[in-house]
């Protein structure tokens, strides 16, 4: 008997379709900021992986931006059995503003209706110097 095993990709982002420059949120309903604030998560062609936009997380102020931090959900909807798997690329510069820098993201099991989390499934932390740890 051959087992197979059958991929199914339910959803991928390249930041291509959107205005570079730019806010995320308000060009997005996948996107949403943490306890629906507008963040400064912006579009930039500064830096991608493939084609010539990505995301930008960062703490800063931007124009339009309800708050200085780039806080971002995007909702997966109602994956509760199964298998995933989440793949995607950080960048992360090694100095910022003569600032050693790191990333953090995490996993959310449940959000609530405001856009704040409710049960944390998994944090990652990279920290500066090539450190990590996961909780």
């Amino acid at each position: 008997m051959i087992n197979s095993l059958v991929a199914q990709v339910i959803w991928q982002e390249d930041f291509e379709s959107y205005v570079p420059d730019s806010i995320l949120e308000p060009q997005s309903s996948e996107w949403v900021g943490w306890g629906n604030a507008v963040t400064s998560t912006y579009v930039t062609e500064d830096t991608a992986s493939s084609g010539t936009q990505a995301m930008k997380i960062w703490n800063s102020s931007v124009p339009g931006a309800g708050v200085a931090v780039s806080d971002v959900l995007h909702k997966f909807g109602d994956s509760t059995t199964g298998r995933y798997m989440l793949n995607f690329k950080v960048y992360v510069p090694s100095i910022y503003n003569g600032v050693s820098t790191g990333t953090y993201w995490n996993i959310q099991h449940a959000v609530d209706a405001n856009n704040f989390g409710l049960e944390w499934a998994m944090e990652i932390y990279l920290n500066p110097k090539g450190a990590q740890s996961t909780i």
